[in-house]
């Protein structure tokens, strides 16, 4: 019996486009996203919200990306940016990594205003 290994094949990377849309709904969705306003104790149906939030953000990301982004897809995304972003905290020249620390923060970006 031989093995037959099957190569998986890598997603494309996130676009401009892609990256301010899960921006944009995380910012519009942080406080189920991010856990703001909940206690420690997160019941059941907390997670369930949790989840269908992530599924909203992919889809929102899906409808303007090449290829369908599940929510495991962006929540990963969202995290590598918010890990770069925390990391150049104090140099953070860039956009996005501002505008990520102003979500964490709680601070309004103004994506929403610009954006929608």
């Amino acid at each position: 019996m031989e093995e037959v290994m099957v190569a998986r094949r890598r997603k494309v990377n996130f676009s401009k486009r892609e990256v301010r849309v899960l921006l944009e709904e995380v910012e519009r969705l942080r406080g189920p996203l991010l856990g703001i306003g909940r206690d420690h104790n997160v019941a059941r149906r907390g997670l369930q919200s949790i989840e269908q939030a992530w599924d909203h953000v992919a889809a929102c990301v899906s409808a303007v990306a090449p290829v369908r982004r599940q929510h495991r897809d962006v929540r990963k995304k969202w995290a590598d940016l918010k890990w770069a972003a925390l990391r150049a905290n104090a140099e953070a020249t860039d956009v996005v990594s501002r505008t990520i620390l102003r979500i964490i923060r709680g601070e309004d970006s103004g994506l929403q205003q610009r954006g929608k």
